[in-house]
C-alpha cells in the first residue's frame, strides 16, 4: 500500500513544505507502529539534539500524527493513535527529511540512525492543538530567566517563542544534560551563569548567542570537554569567569572573541581546569582591557592559543601550574600594565616573551626551574621589577634597553652568580633592593648613577667589595646588612651623595668605612644612622669620624674648620678656626670615644676667619670635638699626645 508524509514547517512568515512519499504495508488494525527517522538540515544554523515532530499519515480518509520529543538516546519512536488532525508545526527554518527504510513493512522493527552531531543540528518547536500559533518576541516578564532543569529549557521556546534576549540567565540543575532548547537565544542584557551542573556535556544550543553585557561564568561543570557552541559569542562586557570545570580540555569555541574590552573591568579567567591541556580557542583573542588571570590548571603545559594577544590593560597572571613548561602563545604579547609569573615550578623558558616591552610592574616569583630571564631583553620600560624565590636562577638577560626604572627588587635567587644584564641601567628611581643572592660582586651596576630613595643590600654573603658602584651619584637611603665576606666601602665614589640615612649592620668583618660619601654625610646635621655589629671601625660615627681627620678639614663644603694642634697635649689650648662666611652662633661640643657628651660651647662669629680657644680639655684620652653652625656640622677626633 502506497503511503505519503507530509511535512509543513513555518517559521514567522516563511511556510516550507517537504512531502517524502513513501510504501508500507496496511497495519491490519493495529494501532502502532516503529518509524524510524533520519533528519538533515540544509541551512538551519541552530544545533539541537531534541526536537518535536508532528507526522500526517494518510490511510484511506483519514489522518494520523505522531506528536513526540525525542534525542540521540532514543532508540525508538513509536506512532500514536491513528486518526485525528493535524496541528500546525513551527520549525527553525529550512529542513529537508527523509525517512527510510523506503519500503516500511508491518511488524517491521527498526532503530533510529545515531547521528549525533547530525541531530544537534536540528530544532522542530512544535505549537499542537487546532488553534495553537506563534507569538514573537514574548519574553519572561521580569526578563529573568532561572534554569533548573532539563524540562525547563526543553520548553524555553513553547512557553516565550520568539524570545532571543534576557536580561539574567542562570542555568543550574542537577538533571541539566543539554542546552537544546535555547537556541534562539542572541543576547544576554546582564548576566549569563552555567553553573553547578554535573551531567551537562555541551554548550551547544547557545550557537546563536552573540553577546553577554555584563559577566559571563562558567563553573563547576565536571562532565563539559570544551566549549563549542559559543562560535558567535563576540562579546563579554565584564568579566567572562571559567572555573573548576574538572573535564575541561580546550577552549575551543571561543573564537568569535577578538577584543574584551566593552567595559574598564572586562577580563578573561581561567582557573583550577583540572584537564586543560590547550588554550586552543583562544586563537582570535587580540585585547583584554582589564585582566587576564589564567591559574592552578594542572595539566597545562604551554600557552598555545593566545598567539594572537598583543595587550593587557590591566594584569596578565600566570600562577601555580604543575605543568607549565613553557610560554608558547605569548609571542606577539607587547604590553601588560602588570605581569605576574608565579608559582609555576616546572616553567623553564619564557622566551616567548621576547616582543614585551613595556609594564608597571612585574613579578616573577617561585619558578624554581626557570633558569634565566631570556624573553625580556626588549622591556624598555618598567615600574616595578620584583624577581624572588628563584632557587635556579643563574642569570639575568641583557636588559640593553633598560636604562631607567622605578624599582628593582631582587632577592631569593640563591643560584644567581652575577648582576650582568643591568649594564645600561642609569637611573632607579625608588628603590633597588638586593638580598640573599649568590653574586660576588656588583659589576652589573658599573652605569648606575641615582637610586631616588632607597638602596639596600641584605645579606650579600659573597660580596666582597663595592666597586660596581663606582659612577652612583645619589642615594636618599644607604643600607648594608649581613654582607658577611665584605671588608670595606672603598670603592665608592668620591662624589656619592647620601641623602638622609646610613644604615651598616651586621657586616661581620666591615673595617674600613672612612671613605669620603660616608664621611661627608656623618658629619651633617639632621641626618639618621644606625652603625652596630660591624667590624672595629665602623660600629658608632664617632669612630668612623675619628679616621675622617684631613689637614684641610673640607669635608663640609658649609664648614671649613682647622683644629689643632692635633695631637694635643696637656696644658695646651685648642684651637679652632672656622673659615666661611656663616655668621651667628656656633656650637662647640667634645664628646668621649664611646660618644657621651663632656662638655659643650657656645661661640658667636662675628668675622670671616675666626679662631675659637677651647681649654680645660680632658686629657686622660683622646676625644672628638664637634663644630655646628646653622648650615653644617664636623666632628673630628682629637688624639692624646
Amino acid at each position: 500500500m502506497a503511503v505519503a508524509f507530509t511535512f509543513s514547517a513555518q517559521i514567522r512568515s516563511a511556510k516550507i513544505s517537504c512531502r517524502v512519499p513513501m510504501r508500507m504495508a496496511k497495519p491490519s488494525g493495529k494501532n502502532n507502529f516503529r518509524l524510524p527517522i533520519w533528519a538533515s538540515h540544509r541551512c538551519c544554523p541552530c544545533p539541537t539534539s531534541r526536537f518535536y515532530l508532528l507526522v500526517g499519515q494518510i490511510l484511506t480518509d483519514s489522518l494520523s500524527f505522531i506528536d513526540s520529543a525525542f534525542n540521540e538516546q532514543n532508540t525508538h519512536l513509536w506512532a500514536a493513535k491513528l486518526g485525528g488532525t493535524v496541528s500546525t508545526v513551527y520549525f527553525a527554518q529550512g529542513f529537508d527529511f527523509q525517512l527510510f527504510p523506503n519500503p516500511i513493512f508491518e511488524n517491521q522493527n527498526f532503530n533510529i540512525l545515531e547521528m549525533k552531531r547530525l541531530f544537534k543540528k536540528i530544532l522542530l518547536l512544535a505549537v499542537l492543538g487546532a488553534s495553537a500559533h506563534l507569538v514573537l518576541g514574548q519574553c519572561p516578564s521580569p526578563n529573568i530567566v532561572v534554569l533548573k532543569s532539563q524540562g525547563q529549557i526543553d520548553s524555553f521556546a513553547i512557553h516565550y517563542p520568539g524570545c532571543d534576549s534576557v536580561s539574567l540567565l542562570e542555568i543550574s540543575g542537577a538533571g541539566i544534560t543539554n542546552l537544546d532548547g535555547l537556541l534562539p537565544i542572541r543576547k544576554i542584557k546582564s548576566v549569563l551563569r552555567i553553573e553547578n551542573n554535573p551531567l551537562l556535556e555541551s554548550l551547544i544550543g547557545l550557537d546563536n548567542l552573540e553577546r553577554v553585557t555584563a559577566s559571563f561564568t562558567i563553573i563547576n561543570n565536571p562532565l563539559l570537554q570544551n566549549v563549542e557552541g559559543l562560535e558567535k559569542l563576540s562579546s563579554v562586557g565584564l568579566y567572562f569567569i571559567i572555573r573548576d570545570n574538572a573535564g575541561l580540555q580546550n577552549l575551543k569555541g571561543l573564537t568569535g572573541i577578538k577584543r574584551l574590552d566593552a567595559t574598564a573591568e572586562s577580563g578573561l579567567t581561567i582557573f583550577r581546569n583540572d584537564a586543560l591541556t590547550s588554550l586552543e580557542g583562544l586563537d582570535s583573542l587580540q585585547f583584554v582591557r582589564d585582566f587576564v588571570e589564567i591559574g592552578d590548571n594542572d595539566n597545562l603545559q604551554s600557552l598555545g592559543g593566545l598567539n594572537r594577544l598583543d595587550s593587557v590593560g590591566g594584569f596578565l597572571r600566570i600562577v601555580e601550574h604543575q605543568g607549565l613548561i613553557k610560554l608558547d602563545g605569548l609571542k606577539k604579547l607587547q604590553q601588560a600594565k602588570k605581569l605576574n609569573l608565579e608559582f609555576n615550578p616546572k616553567l623553564m623558558d619564557i622566551s616567548s616573551l621576547q616582543n614585551f616591552r613595556k609594564a608597571e610592574n612585574i613579578l616573577i616569583s617561585g619558578n624554581h626551574s626557570l633558569p634565566n630571564l631570556d624573553g625580556l631583553s626588549k622591556l624598555a620600560k618598567i615600574g616595578v621589577l620584583d624577581i624572588n624565590n628563584m632557587d635556579r636562577l643563574r642569570r639575568l638577560t641583557n636588559f640593553d634597553s633598560l636604562i631607567t626604572v622605578g624599582t628593582i627588587k631582587l632577592y631569593f635567587c640563591d643560584s644567581l652568580e652575577s648582576l650582568y644584564g643591568f649594564d645600561a641601567l642609569k637611573t632607579v628611581e625608588n628603590v633597588l633592593d638586593l638580598g640573599w643572592l649568590g653574586i660576588k660582586n656588583l659589576d652589573g651596576l658599573s652605569n648606575l648613577t641615582h637610586v631616588g630613595e632607597e638602596l639596600q643590600f641584605n645579606n650579600l654573603d659573597s660580596i666582597q667589595n663595592v666597586s660596581g658602584l663606582k659612577k652612583l651619584a645619589f642615594a636618599k637611603k644607604f643600607a648594608l646588612a649581613g654582607c658577611d665576606f665584605l671588608p670595606s666601602l672603598d670603592g665608592l665614589n668620591d662624589t656619592l651623595q647620601i641623602g638622609e640615612n646610613l644604615a651598616l649592620q651586621e657586616n661581620l668583618i666591615l673595617s674600613y668605612c672612612h671613605v669620603t660619601p660616608i664621611c661627608r654625610f656623618l658629619e651633617m646635621p639632621n641626618v639618621s644612622s644606625s652603625l652596630w655589629m660591624n667590624a672595629n671601625g665602623c660600629n658608632t660615627a664617632p669612630e668612623i669620624l675619628s679616621f675622617c681627620t684631613s689637614s684641610a678639614g673640607d669635608f663640609s663644603e658649609n664648614l671649613i674648620i682647622k683644629i689643632f694642634p692635633n695631637p694635643i697635649s696637656e696644658n695646651q689650648t685648642l684651637q679652632i678656626l672656622l673659615e666661611n662666611d656663616n655668621f651667628g652662633k656656633v656650637k662647640i661640643e667634645v664628646l668621649s670615644l664611646d660618644g657621651r657628651l663632656i662638655s659643650i660651647f657656645e661661640k658667636e662669629k662675628t668675622v670671616q676667619n675666626q679662631v675659637f680657644e677651647i681649654e680645660n680639655l680632658p686629657f686622660q684620652h683622646s676625644f672628638f670635638v664637634r663644630v655646628s653652625d646653622e648650615k653644617a656640622t664636623v666632628t673630628r677626633l682629637i688624639f692624646k699626645s
